[in-house]
């Protein structure tokens, strides 16, 4: 049987030490992938609240000339009918 020198042994140590702090950097980076896919995400999701602001504003907008129109329309209607020219 061969025998292990201290020098093999500190090898070996800084050996795994080394192996050990680059699965360190490998596990963290698909962290931070993920972590800047999510931020994309915000922000895309934040630009579509702000489209559907937008949309609701211009329904409502197009709702509310809508019923004034058919108001008017219903008013002019009302008034052939029941008050005819004599």
């Amino acid at each position: 049987m061969s025998t292990v020198t201290e020098s093999e042994l500190k090898e070996l140590k800084d050996l795994i030490l080394g192996i050990d702090k680059k699965l360190d950097v490998y596990i963290a980076r698909p962290d931070e992938k993920f972590k800047s896919v999510d931020q994309r995400f915000d922000k895309i999701e934040k630009s579509i609240d702000s489209i559907n602001v937008h949309l609701n504003i211009f329904t409502l907008g197009f709702l509310s000339i809508v019923s004034i129109l058919i108001t008017v329309l219903l008013g002019i209607v009302t008034k052939v009918v029941f008050f005819p020219n004599p």
